[in-house]
């Protein structure tokens, strides 16, 4: 599986639906090329359908999952659970 993002959404349909779905950062890969390009084939190359289905996806994925995230530094205490991801 791969992922890649050329920072130019005119130049691939991909990388439109990775920019519309906020899949940019390739420190945090949310989905794979190879699962954006059969999407894509399901739609027909229909960029918004595509990316429409693939944030589904992604919500999905967060929703299903129950962990949450704590840091702490001093008296400074942050935490963010998946299902808040998943909201936003």
């Amino acid at each position: 599986m791969s992922w890649t993002y050329s920072a130019d959404p005119s130049s691939s349909p991909k990388d439109a639906v990775r920019w519309l779905v906020g899949d940019t950062n390739p420190d945090n890969q949310l989905v794979q090329d190879e699962e954006i390009s059969w999407t894509l084939t399901q739609y027909n190359g229909e960029i918004y359908r595509t990316a429409s289905d693939v944030a589904s996806s992604i919500a999905a994925t967060f929703t299903g999952l129950s962990q949450s995230t704590s840091k702490s530094v001093g008296g400074l205490s942050l935490s963010q659970s998946y299902g808040d991801r998943a909201q936003r």
